[in-house]
């Protein structure tokens, strides 16, 4: 009791640690927690893998990382290690450039598995390069026991190990097998799992198409994740590539190009619609922009029609200044002109005797009145 207890307590533990990864030296540490954990179970082994394969964590490991993950990999409890190492290799294969975490590691796992795998008398080259069916055939049946038809099951610990061979096969093909390498070894491994020949030689001649490899890769690493792979599913998965399932294929990815058209149409009528709002805004603003200038115009009119009347004002009060100015000038010229003209008849008046001096001094008042008018 007290044991569940803290299995339980640990396996709490580790998913709230899960959520805490950072940096490739979280990983690692948590990798090698996971690794030293008594008990595992399958919840452990799904999050192990999670941690490595997860696509929104992926990190540049440096060497020591590289060197610490790695052995977190191989050094995972035997019962689970060929499934968490098909389930990683089968991640990074159907990943577009692979796994960032998994650089310079999936190399580690390839020979380890080839180590361990012992594969002699040229069989590795059969296997990895798309040659000599038979014996492939042959040789994966031997090592699995099955020598006649009445032998349907594998069971007890010896066929743990047998999945085991086959999951460790299908984990060195997509590490450094050909493509078609892969597509064919993958119908017979299931061929034999499935126990019959007929779905192998109904599927041997129809063409897959490359884009479909990656899917059946993560539906064959899917059911040899299961700890008792099913005959069933592998006749199912043989089957993949019938008239029928071509077309449902070729349905689907009918579907995903539309989902992606609508996606398109979508971002494209998005960016449209932020284009005509950001037009409308401009067309706001310019429109106030035209207000603020008619309202400025209007009060340029106003204040020009102000100084308008005011230099009318200005002029006219400048010529009556002006005209008094003169008229006053005109007034002082002709009292001074006529004081003049009268000191003049006054000499022209005077006594006779005197004429002589009369006439000098009416000269001189001639000449001051032409200085007074030219004045």
């Amino acid at each position: 009791m007290s044991k569940n207890i803290s299995q339980g307590s640990q396996l709490q533990k580790t998913a709230t640690v899960l959520l805490e990864v950072g940096s490739a030296q979280d990983l690692c540490e948590i990798l090698n927690q996971l690794v030293q954990q008594l008990g595992w179970k399958i919840e452990i082994a799904d999050k192990f893998i999670h941690l490595i394969v997860n696509s929104e964590k992926q990190f540049q490991l440096d060497a020591q990382q590289q060197d610490s993950v790695a052995k977190a990999v191989i050094n995972c409890p035997l019962k689970y290690r060929a499934i968490v190492h098909l389930a990683i290799v089968a991640a990074n294969y159907n990943a577009e450039n692979g796994l960032r975490t998994l650089d310079g590691i999936i190399p580690r796992i390839s020979s380890f598995i080839s180590e361990l795998l012992d594969l002699k008398d040229g069989i590795k080259e059969n296997i990895l390069k798309n040659q000599g069916d038979k014996q492939v055939s042959e040789f994966i049946k031997t090592k699995l026991n099955i020598k006649d038809k009445e032998q349907k099951s594998l069971k007890g610990k010896e066929d743990d190990k047998k999945f085991d061979l086959l999951r460790n096969l299908i984990s060195l093909l997509l590490c450094e097998g050909s493509t078609s390498a892969i597509v064919s070894r993958l119908n017979i491994i299931l061929e034999v799992l499935a126990d019959s020949n007929h779905y192998q030689q109904l599927t041997k001649a129809q063409v897959k198409p490359e884009s479909d490899i990656k899917n059946r890769v993560k539906a064959v690493a899917e059911i040899f994740k299961l700890a008792k792979p099913s005959a069933t599913e592998a006749k199912r998965l043989l089957l993949y590539g019938s008239h029928a399932q071509i077309l449902a294929s070729r349905q689907e990815q009918e579907i995903a190009e539309l989902r992606d058209s609508l996606q398109t149409e979508r971002e494209l009528r998005n960016q449209r619609e932020d284009y005509i709002f950001q037009l409308q805004k401009q067309c706001q603003e310019l429109k106030q922009q035209l207000l603020d200038i008619e309202k400025k115009l209007e009060q340029r009119q106003i204040d020009i029609e102000q100084e308008r009347e005011l230099y009318a004002q200005l002029e006219t009060s400048s010529q009556i200044k002006i005209s008094q100015q003169r008229e006053a000038t005109l007034s002082n010229v002709r009292s001074r002109i006529e004081h003049e003209l009268n000191k003049l008849d006054r000499c022209f008046s005077g006594a006779a005797d005197n004429f002589q001096e009369n006439s000098q001094m009416g000269l001189r008042i001639l000449k001051k009145i032409r200085e007074q008018l030219t004045a």
